[in-house]
């Protein structure tokens, strides 16, 4: 993940090859989902994925990403740190 801390967007990068991220979920500290990013709303190129959170506020978060790799389907969280 990089930048963290995140500004107003972040690259997820070492994704598997052939993967499709189908969803990001982002959840504040006390488990609440916050923001669910559908496949339309992140831009997707090879092993990356670029989604943007500037209408996030300062603190942290993790992310929950739900990838598919043919019928496989996947699951990876990260956690991040939003300056404001």
């Amino acid at each position: 993940v990089f930048p963290n801390p995140v500004k107003n967007a972040v690259t997820i990068s070492g994704l598997p090859v052939n993967s499709n991220v189908n969803e990001v979920k982002v959840y504040d500290l006390s488990g609440r989902v916050c923001h669910t990013l559908s496949k339309n709303d992140m831009v997707q190129s090879y092993q990356s994925c670029y989604i943007r959170l500037g209408n996030l506020t300062g603190g942290v978060y993790f992310l929950e990403i739900n990838y598919q790799i043919d019928q496989d389907k996947y699951s990876k969280q990260l956690k991040i740190i939003k300056n404001e």
